[in-house]
C-alpha cells in the first residue's frame, strides 16, 4: 500500500491524502446451501469499508 502512495499520484479532489491510496477488503467463506454468492460479496464488502473506516491505505480480512 505504501508503495503506491509513494508514487505520488495526484489526487487533488480528495478531502483525504493528496495522493492516490489504495483500501482492499478480502474475504473467504465455504459456500454451502445455506449461502450464496452475494454472501460472499456483501461480506467482501465490509471488509473494504472496514479498511477504509479504521485508516485507509491498507487491507482488512473478513471470514466466517
Amino acid at each position: 500500500m505504501a508503495k503506491i502512495e509513494s508514487m505520488h499520484i495526484s489526487n487533488e479532489k480528495s478531502s483525504v491524502s493528496k495522493y492516490v491510496t489504495v483500501s482492499i477488503g478480502v474475504t473467504s467463506m465455504v459456500l454451502d446451501s445455506n449461502s450464496s454468492y452475494e454472501d460472499l460479496f456483501k461480506m467482501a464488502d465490509r471488509a473494504l469499508y472496514l479498511a477504509k473506516n479504521t485508516g485507509k491505505n491498507k487491507v482488512s480480512f473478513l471470514s466466517e
